[in-house]
């Protein structure tokens, strides 16, 4: 199985979350959050990214055949939450309200995807089951002759 370093794996997290903060920004922007264009997306960026290092070191651990549905979403539904905090504080409990209305209309692009499925290893399809490679049998062979 082919591992990645941590070094190895920053970037194309980094990468996932830049191509999810666009999706995010739109989420902030249909809940009414306003704030410094550049200051925002910054800080949208580092949550997104900081929420896939987490998701991502979970899916490692888990089953195989784990399902990656709705993990982009709930890492973009979390980032967005802080950043509104930060944001617009005084909205208090309806920022979870107007975030989660607008992140269920969210449709995540199937590269994005793709690219999860990728870095957790879960986009790999192995072409035979465990044990099933052959080497066995031909173990087997050379230790008779």
């Amino acid at each position: 199985m082919l591992t990645l370093t941590h070094a190895e794996r920053a970037q194309p997290l980094s990468d996932l979350a830049a191509g999810l903060t666009d999706l995010a920004l739109e989420v902030l922007a249909r809940a009414g959050i306003r704030g410094d264009s550049i200051e925002m997306e910054l800080e949208l960026w580092r949550a997104l990214e900081t929420g896939l290092q987490r998701e991502s070191r979970w899916l490692r651990g888990a089953p195989r055949d784990a399902e990656l549905t709705g993990v982009l979403e709930d890492v973009i539904h979390r980032a967005t939450l802080d950043v509104a905090g930060a944001f617009a504080p005084e909205d208090g409990g309806e920022l979870d309200l107007k975030v989660r209305h607008v992140v269920a209309g969210v449709r995540v692009p199937v590269e994005l995807r793709a690219q999860l499925g990728g870095i957790v290893g879960k986009g790999r399809v192995d072409r035979r089951p465990l044990g099933r490679s052959g080497v066995v049998r031909m173990l087997q062979l050379t230790a008779l002759n």
